[in-house]
């Protein structure tokens, strides 16, 4: 693993095309802190390709907003 400064900002994503969830936290030292935290939410009967776009700008957003330097993207399962 990298070499990381001590103090970085970390994206969390919890994928899913109804309800993507995303947590930010920075690290400063051995204290995390909570920068911001939510959900995407697509409705239903859109188009999957619109669905996925509006996921996409609104990490976009996110991304440029907050400048992460770590990212987790938390694997998909199905019951």
């Amino acid at each position: 693993m990298a070499n990381y400064k001590s103090n970085i900002i970390i994206l969390g994503i919890d994928p899913g095309l109804a309800d993507t969830g995303f947590g930010l936290i920075k690290k400063q030292g051995n204290n995390l802190k909570i920068v911001d935290y939510g959900s995407i939410k697509t409705a239903a009967k859109t188009e999957m390709a619109i669905r996925l776009d509006e996921i996409f700008k609104s990490l976009n957003i996110l991304i440029k907003k907050h400048q992460p330097q770590v990212m987790a993207v938390e694997q998909l399962f199905f019951c």
